[in-house]
């Protein structure tokens, strides 16, 4: 049976009351952006920097430097800014950072319509960096305990206190695509976060029996994979939500639903879902092939660190590196070998060579063949079929 299909059949699980929000949301900006003119860059980032600093945050509190940034608190968000325009750029970042406080966010719709904008009001300057689409629930069912989940995440893990879960994790943060789900009422009496407490128990009426269901994407993901990149695109963010966590589905746990687990047959499972589930066209991603010059400089390049590692000869380091690169290059572009011999032309042997051979035989029986290591490293994600350098 077709997924979607599957999907579309589940129930909505029912609460007794929830609020669907963006919780967290971190901004991206640059000064020089919001200044028009025909100044180079670096010009208008200063005539910015300057007028930013005069009409906003001047008036904010300074809380100090982290990461290079000077940061700045006021009542709707954090403000981090690099003064530096040529370390900014070298360093491929935006210089400014805007982290909204929860109760600013709180009190928005899903359009983000009054959202507090520090600079400029032109929605399409600031870049999302961080967006968490959470669902908070107040349910007299711990879904937490006694059901599962069937998702697209590959991992999963939970945490719990005393054989009780309080907190499940789908995916990694890594990935920039995560889910927390959790009991929220636990996490705010262990945290006393007063200001959280009053927020939620005007809305629920006391905080028991809540629980948070949240969707953690980066840039990064937000970007490649979803199509998503300024605040223009909260539509597109909210459809995101409800592909990935409308197509999450809960189901009891028993001994029936098991075996269908254990049959493959997850379809023929009565489940749940959290939100209504939409398609979503995601970025195609291309496979990405690296030119033969650039494998060979690669190969090069972690070759001449692995020579200087062994103590050869300085004036051997690029003749022996290139040899070893091309010869590399020469073998898999034949494709289908089993084995890859990389050879060295007699003129070229030293002792040190003769002693790295030695060590990549030993490395290579051991399963920690070196170089084969540093070229998946270096050339990834070019496929690699060899198992063996002589």
């Amino acid at each position: 049976m077709n997924n979607s299909k599957t999907i579309l059949q589940d129930e909505l699980l029912t609460f007794a009351d929830s609020r669907h929000y963006i919780e967290t949301l971190y901004l991206q900006t640059n000064l020089h952006e919001h200044i028009r003119g025909d100044e180079p860059n670096n010009q208008k980032h200063d005539i910015a920097l300057n007028q930013f600093y005069n009409d906003k945050l001047a008036h904010g509190e300074y809380i100090g430097n982290s990461n290079s940034r000077d940061w700045y608190r006021f009542n709707n968000y954090r403000i981090g800014v690099i003064t530096d325009y040529d370390k900014a750029i070298k360093s491929n970042w935006y210089t400014v950072l805007i982290q909204y406080e929860q109760s600013h966010m709180w009190m928005l719709k899903g359009d983000l319509k009054g959202l507090d904008l520090p600079l400029t009001t032109d929605r399409s300057l600031y870049k999302i960096q961080r967006a968490d689409t959470t669902l908070i629930y107040k349910s007299d069912i711990d879904y937490l305990n006694g059901y599962g989940i069937i998702s697209k995440y590959r991992k999963q893990h939970t945490i719990d206190k005393n054989g009780v879960i309080e907190t499940k994790y789908l995916g990694t943060r890594s990935s920039g695509n995560m889910v927390r789900w959790y009991n929220k009422t636990n996490e705010l009496k262990q945290t006393e976060n007063y200001k959280k407490i009053e927020l939620l128990s005007k809305y629920f009426g006391d905080i028991e029996n809540l629980y948070t269901i949240e969707l953690e994407m980066n840039r990064d993901y937000l970007l490649r994979t979803m199509n998503i990149d300024t605040l223009e695109d909260i539509e597109k963010l909210k459809e995101a939500y409800k592909n990935i966590i409308g197509g999450m589905r809960v189901y009891e746990l028993n001994v029936t639903n098991e075996e269908l687990l254990k049959g493959r047959h997850s379809d023929r499972i009565t489940a749940n879902r959290f939100s209504e589930w939409v398609e979503y066209e995601r970025v195609e991603k291309k496979r990405y092939k690296p030119s033969k010059e650039y494998l060979i400089d690669r190969m090069a390049s972690s070759t001449k660190k692995y020579l200087e590692s062994m103590g050869t000869k300085k004036e051997d380091y690029n003749k022996v590196a290139l040899s070893i690169a091309n010869n590399y290059i020469a073998k898999m572009g034949m494709g289908g070998a089993d084995d890859l011999v990389i050879s060295y032309e007699p003129s070229m042997l030293s002792e040190a060579i003769v002693e790295m051979n030695n060590k990549h035989e030993r490395l290579r029986d051991c399963g920690n063949d070196l170089l084969i290591v540093e070229a998946q490293k270096a050339f990834k994600p070019f496929p690699f079929v060899s198992k063996k350098v002589v």
